[in-house]
């Protein structure tokens, strides 16, 4: 029987708790907040530190401990980190009352960590900077914005450790910051040893412009309301955003803006998707207390720096090249335009990894929208271009997007899509008169992968076809689905309805497991075509069914319903309808031994199946393929054109 020492000696051998989930940091709720920290502390040598940093430098305040197994295991991995980043200047805080100063001494020389050591036994600092762990680190500017919080890696929780971090969040969001980004990823929890609370009263300091509804509106706000943007006016000062307090409120109280739509976590956990641009509990209850309280001013001096949103258009790097559409697009002042359809053949004699698409309207005030697709060059030719829209489905996916008020972002490091050789790019664009007659100039910028990817990026419409809506009905459902027969991993998400949708569901329906609704959009517009980026890639093993659920309302209550007593089918222009659900996946495990055939995104059999019905009818034996034989003979004339490779056999991706 153990003894109470023995007990006790083995409780002081293990890792103490660590805050929830223990296992693996998690991707938190985003922040850009300022911190209120004094000037200058003491640290445990008696000298002045100063906690402002200079112009043009970030600060890194980390909480350590010299006690805590797992801030002993990332003492190096700071001390390696604070000699890398040269324009960083690491603060290291110990909030445990137990740390000794020749323990906080020993533990910076073993981790090589050069930076001052601070021990705040009262909490004050970790109770200003909110800190949860003893691994925690925050990373700040000089005008004392929080860049980032969080988790230095992954590589070390309770119990668990690998031989190398999966994610280098600290390495990323530093990264990213110095290249006048912000962090992908901006908030995670960190797994380390529990703090105690602070004994010290809390702040209670008033809301105002400069400490906190200038930072919200910065991260919230400014994509669109700056100078250049698409936004009909700027909120980039005092004057401006409290100018505006009273429609600020209206939108925000409506959930209009900013423009998000997917549904919050019911259980209050934050949200999955890196490019949720919605407003937290906390920010929405602070922007409508701060407009309710007259809209304070504040200390100037605690604005924050500039937004870091940038003066060049190309938010993806300097394209490696840019593809216009051949004319100009003249826009009326007013009424309706229906979808502008142009086509623009590419040169390029091989095919391109593409590892950055952005499309670029010279018009964006006017622009509601615009999808650009692939036709290969096959398909080109099978068809003679006769009939643009015979020779591409909307559903086979888009080559890029453009929606008001998106930021795009090249793809991760060996990610990239595949540009065929000799494809021509269909620009499917969607204009909105907006009072003034203007002209459009759509541009699309690509950048190029120095080598073959990893993973190739490939993009599925999950469509219905045979939709039909019924007049007067407020609230009619129809579904589509596609199984997987190779492990994915979902990237982004895109639904697609016209002006009847009124919501958008993606469901993972697993083998012996419960349905996961990946994304809920209970309130679906037309106006924002918006795409909803995971922060992990979710992996979906193969036999895995998505499926989309779409809700229409084509009664009269519907204000942008222009035919209500009519049954509405499938087609291309606003006043019909379509159902698509996007995904944006790759391979769990790529192959690309296969040499790639013309019509297709990536090597193998790896697309899921095409919905044709004439597909599945003349697949006989259900593997995916049709041999010649299979075809009757009245086709087999159409199947000689498509079989580019002349083996005999065609698969989904060669059909058109």
């Amino acid at each position: 029987m153990l003894t109470l020492c023995a007990v006790l000696s083995l409780l002081a051998l293990a890792d103490p708790p660590v805050a929830p989930p223990a296992a693996r940091p998690i991707a938190a709720a985003n922040i850009n907040h300022l911190i209120r920290l004094p000037d200058s502390v003491k640290d445990i040598n008696g000298a002045a530190v100063a906690l402002r940093p200079a112009k043009d430098q970030l600060m890194v305040l980390a909480m350590t401990s010299a006690t805590c197994p797992i801030s002993r295991k990332y003492a190096p991995r700071l001390g390696e980190l604070e000699a890398r980043f040269k324009n960083a200047r690491f603060v290291y805080i110990s909030a445990s009352p137990t740390d000794s100063a020749e323990e906080l001494r020993s533990l910076a020389k073993a981790g090589a960590m050069s930076g001052p050591l601070i021990a705040d036994a009262d909490r004050t600092l970790a109770a200003s900077l909110g800190a949860t762990t003893t691994a925690e680190v925050f990373v700040i500017d000089s005008a004392r914005t929080l860049l980032y919080r969080g988790a230095i890696d992954d590589q070390y929780a309770l119990g668990a450790s690998l031989d190398s971090p999966r994610h280098t969040y600290l390495v990323d969001a530093l990264n990213q910051l110095n290249t006048g980004s912000s962090p992908r990823v901006s908030a995670t929890t960190a797994p380390g040893c529990l703090l105690e609370p602070s004994k010290s009263a809390s702040d209670a300091s008033p809301t105002t412009y400069s400490a906190d509804i200038s930072r919200i509106v910065q991260n919230n706000c400014l994509e669109c309301h700056r100078t250049g943007g698409v936004a009909p006016f700027t909120l980039d000062t005092f004057e401006k955003v409290s100018g505006r307090s009273r429609m600020i409120r209206q939108v925000v109280e409506q959930g209009i803006m900013p423009p998000w739509f997917a549904a919050k976590p019911s259980d209050g956990s934050a949200s999955r998707f890196a490019n949720d641009r919605s407003l937290s509990d906390k920010d929405r209850g602070a922007l409508l207390a701060w407009i309710d309280a007259g809209t304070p001013r504040g200390n100037p001096d605690e604005d924050p720096l500039p937004a870091r949103v940038g003066d060049s258009q190309w938010t993806i790097g300097k394209p490696d090249a840019i593809i216009s559409l051949p004319q100009p697009i003249e826009i009326k002042a007013t009424g309706t335009m229906p979808y502008q359809m142009v086509r623009v053949k590419t040169d390029f004699g091989e095919d391109k990894w593409v590892s950055g698409i952005q499309v670029l309207p010279t018009a964006p005030s006017a622009v509601h929208h615009v999808l650009v697709f692939i036709v290969p060059e096959l398909r080109e030719l099978v068809k003679g271009g006769k009939r643009p829209r015979e020779n591409f489905d909307e559903a086979r996916g888009f080559f890029g997007a453009y929606v008001p008020g998106s930021f795009v972002k090249p793809f991760p490091d060996g990610f990239a899509k595949r540009l065929p050789k000799g494809a021509t790019l269909v620009f499917q664009l969607h204009y909105t008169p907006n009072g003034e007659a203007v002209s459009d100039q759509t541009k699309l910028g690509l950048t190029f992968a120095k080598e073959p990817p990893r993973h190739i990026v490939r993009v599925h419409g999950i469509a219905n076809h045979d939709i039909s809506i019924p007049p007067n009905d407020p609230a009619h459902v129809e579904t589509a689905a596609m199984s997987f027969r190779d492990d994915v991993r979902i990237m982004t998400m895109m639904p697609h309805m016209h002006v009847r949708g009124k919501s958008f569901a993606y469901d993972v329906h697993s083998p012996g497991e419960p349905v996961l609704t990946l994304l809920d959009v209970p309130r679906y517009d037309f106006n924002w075509q918006l795409r909803y980026e995971l922060r992990e890639p979710l992996l979906l093993k193969a036999g895995t069914q998505l499926e989309v659920a779409a809700v229409y309302d084509n009664s009269e209550e519907n204000p942008n319903n222009p035919a209500p007593d009519s049954t509405i089918g499938w087609g291309p222009q606003t006043t019909d309808e379509m159902l698509i659900g996007y995904v944006e996946y790759y391979l769990e495990h790529e192959d690309q031994s296969e040499e790639d055939r013309t019509d297709r995104e990536g090597p193998g059999h790896t697309l899921p199946p095409r919905s044709g019905r004439l597909f599945r009818a003349l697949d006989k034996n259900h593997d995916g393929k049709i041999e010649r034989d299979e075809v009757p003979q009245r086709l087999r004339e159409r199947f000689d054109h498509l079989d580019g490779n002349h083996d005999g056999v065609l698969d989904e991706h060669e059909w058109p």
